[in-house]
């Protein structure tokens, strides 16, 4: 299992951003990416498991199809998973207040982006560089 870095540095690469070179700008944080790094461009703060603007806008880059109801969200790459057969790379995450199917939905749109990143072509599976 992933943890939360992980999940967010696994997602980046789904969503083709990158990490800022610390020498050519400021210092940055590990939530720091850039969809094309170099002289004069500023990373921007990216957390998609806390914001839900960030979580939207990757569910969209990516294509996401996502349905929620009381209790549960379903995110997937592909509508056949959520409106026909249901296939093994459907996210499933519960939740049981309204505030928590907020939360419910970003780490499933963060985890499905994870899966996605971990499973690009000529990617192993370790942790890509998360420095």
């Amino acid at each position: 299992m992933m943890n939360d870095q992980e999940l967010l540095t696994w997602a980046a690469k789904a969503a083709g951003f990158v990490r800022p070179d610390p020498e050519v700008g400021r210092p940055v944080g590990p939530n720091h990416w850039c969809e094309a790094c170099g002289p004069g461009v500023l990373p921007f703060y990216w957390d998609p498991l806390n914001d839900d603007a960030a979580a939207l806008r990757l569910a969209v880059k990516l294509r996401l199809w996502g349905q929620v109801s009381e209790r549960s969200v379903w995110i997937a790459q592909n509508a056949d998973e959520i409106f026909g057969n249901m296939a093994a790379s459907t996210l499933v995450m519960f939740a049981d207040a309204v505030q928590q199917t907020r939360a419910a939905v970003r780490m499933a749109i963060v985890k499905a982006a994870a899966q996605i990143g971990r499973n690009a072509p000529g990617t192993t599976q370790s942790t890509p560089n998360s420095d």
